[in-house]
């Protein structure tokens, strides 16, 4: 899907999109990672707070909409077996007990990178080239947090594999 959202954009699309995510693009210098970066020149505070915040809401609003997709789920779930349904809520609970694990896993994963994220950054300070180390330690921290995603994949795919085989075997009853 993301493929899909930034072809049309052009090739260079990705890596612009991706470095602003990332927080690389500075008042002063553009998104592209091959345009260095104008000595002197500050960043305008109003931009880079707008910016935050632009970011912070976009984090919310995903959130929200995974919620939203979830408690969706669980209604056309409890419309096809009745919002009682002791074989539904079973799942439902084994579920939720399975994904405990993996998911504070990966939110501890993914503390740790933030925490290696801001002492990198910190450490840049002192550094002539400032920009290109932050830009270095976020992509660090892009790589870490990837990587807790994929070691926390496996567990959280048997719990999804599980819940459907538990709504699957409700469904046969």
């Amino acid at each position: 899907m993301y493929d899909r959202m930034i072809l049309p954009l052009g090739r260079r699309a990705g890596p612009v999109l991706l470095a602003a995510l990332l927080g690389l693009a500075t008042s002063g210098r553009a998104a592209d990672p091959g345009r260095a970066a104008v000595p002197g020149r500050v960043a305008d505070p109003g931009r880079t707070k707008c910016l935050k915040d632009a970011r912070a809401g976009y984090g919310v609003c995903s959130q929200r909409i995974r919620e939203e997709c979830r408690r969706e789920f669980r209604a056309a779930l409890d419309g096809c077996f009745g919002a009682d349904n002791p074989c539904l809520q079973a799942c439902i609970g084994d579920e939720e007990r399975c994904r405990i694990d993996p998911e504070a896993n990966l939110e501890a994963c993914k503390a740790v990178c933030g925490a290696d994220l801001r002492v990198a950054l910190q450490a840049c300070k002192v550094r002539v080239e400032l920009d290109a180390c932050r830009a270095e330690a976020r992509v660090r921290a892009l790589k870490c947090r990837q990587k807790c995603q994929a070691e926390a994949q496996p567990a959280r795919q048997r719990c999804a594999d599980a819940f459907k085989s538990c709504l699957n075997d409700c469904a046969a009853r």
